[in-house]
């Protein structure tokens, strides 16, 4: 799975996003990038291969975004790695998902004159927002424009040198939004960011994401209406996602399984009440494991089918 974290407040973005990024680790990828705006122009910086541990190149920023990608159009390097940069060096976008009508798209927009530079599906939106661009000036416009002729399960993160903003759209992959006071974090799961908040608001399909320092809105691209919803605090989110001492994650669970039950069973009613109102407020309720997981988990929709 691809992975997105976006942020702008107080602090230096491209350290905030490097650490968003390394705690996405556990979704795999073979690439990664960091986009930032400083001294009004865009700067990124992407390789292939893992994180590394710092960033050697100091940059400094108080926004910028992050991705970290599994190759499927296109092979694994620097190039097709995002975020990927407009023709005019204004904006950046990377992609979590697939373009399934990428090919007609892109037939489409190589009659209209635009080249491409990469193999990657994520062009054919970079390129239709900037073809929206020629008949209207609005970035957020276009980019709801361009996004609505994307069909299959995606979701795009916009960084504008221009208006200074982050803007994300969803449908399908998964996007949060996290807060706290000035700092706005925006990642594909809250693990991302929860060392930094708790307070979290869910971006659901087909709305976009508007976020500058301190301040975020939400607008339904296809109802066209903006969208009041405010932040909550999620107390389940205290979760270990660092892999520690361990090589790696697969070592750490198998070392850690002796504690796993121990865990899982020392929560009181109270610290659970907050997901058992949600379950009870659900309209569907999936389980979902492999192997051992698979039975533990066909355990309890049983036991749930008999509440």
């Amino acid at each position: 799975m691809c992975g997105i974290f976006g942020y702008t407040g107080n602090s230096n973005a491209p350290e905030i996003i490097h650490e968003g990024l390394k705690r996405l680790e556990y979704r795999g990828y073979d690439s990664w990038g960091i986009s930032i705006i400083e001294n009004n122009k865009i700067k990124t910086i992407k390789n292939i291969g893992h994180i590394p541990e710092r960033i050697e190149k100091k940059l400094k920023a108080n926004i910028g975004i992050g991705h970290t990608r599994w190759a499927t159009h296109g092979g694994v390097t620097i190039t097709n790695a995002h975020p990927h940069i407009s023709s005019d060096k204004r904006f950046v976008i990377a992609q979590n998902g697939i373009v399934e009508n990428y090919t007609s798209l892109k037939n489409s927009l190589l009659k209209k004159g635009y080249t491409f530079n990469t193999q990657v599906d994520t062009e054919v939106i970079l390129k239709l927002i900037e073809d929206n661009l020629k008949k209207d000036n609005d970035i957020k416009n276009s980019f709801i424009q361009a996004f609505k002729k994307l069909e299959g399960r995606n979701t795009v993160i916009l960084l504008d040198s221009k208006t200074k903003k982050i803007y994300a759209i969803r449908n399908g992959s998964p996007l949060i939004l996290g807060v706290n006071q000035d700092n706005i974090y925006l990642a594909s799961d809250p693990l991302a960011f929860n060392h930094l908040t708790k307070s979290i608001v869910e971006i659901n399909n087909g709305e976009l994401v508007e976020i500058e320092k301190g301040k975020f809105s939400i607008y339904d691209i296809f109802k066209e209406k903006d969208i009041k919803r405010k932040a909550k605090v999620e107390k389940l989110l205290n979760i270990d996602i660092d892999k520690g001492q361990y090589e790696h994650y697969m070592l750490k669970e198998i070392v850690q399984q002796q504690f796993t039950i121990l865990k899982a069973t020392s929560y009181s009613l109270k610290e659970l009440e907050p997901l058992i109102d949600k379950i009870k407020k659900s309209e569907n309720i999936y389980t979902i494991g492999a192997g051992t997981a698979g039975y533990a988990s066909d355990q309890v929709s049983y036991y749930l089918r008999k509440i």
